[in-house]
């Protein structure tokens, strides 16, 4: 394994094909790469101990976004060295479900998925709702 030698095109194509099966990008109305962002989000969504009232500002920014009609798919990609898909998965839901909270709002479109493109695994890995 060495990023050195995968270019982003590479894993980004294949991670774009995978998360949404054969010709995604071809299906996007448009590819976001990269794309910063600033929302404001009740606070339960971060602790549901939180008052909802209440707001916090959250600020990022996702990887890729894939821009359908029908709604927004979400790629994150991570070089950890993590051999357990799971295991990923379970370290990153948060960060990708606050990525859809925001996402959402500021697109006024559903999330229709939300993933990982692991590139120590050289895989996809779906990030449950």
């Amino acid at each position: 394994y060495s990023l050195a030698s995968t270019s982003e095109n590479d894993y980004g194509k294949e991670a774009i094909d995978n998360a949404e099966g054969t010709g995604a990008v071809r299906q996007a109305d448009q590819v976001c790469r990269e794309y910063c962002f600033t929302v404001n989000l009740p606070a339960s969504v971060i602790d549901p101990s939180y008052p909802a009232e209440e707001q916090v500002i959250l600020q990022g920014a996702m990887d890729c976004l894939l821009m359908m009609q029908d709604g927004i798919v979400i790629i994150d990609y991570k070089t950890d060295k993590i051999k357990n898909a799971e295991a990923l998965a379970q370290k990153y839901r948060t960060q990708l479900l606050l990525y859809k909270e925001a996402a959402g709002q500021l697109f006024s479109l559903p999330v229709k998925k939300c993933c990982i493109y692991s590139i120590y695994q050289s895989k996809v890995i779906d990030i449950d709702s």
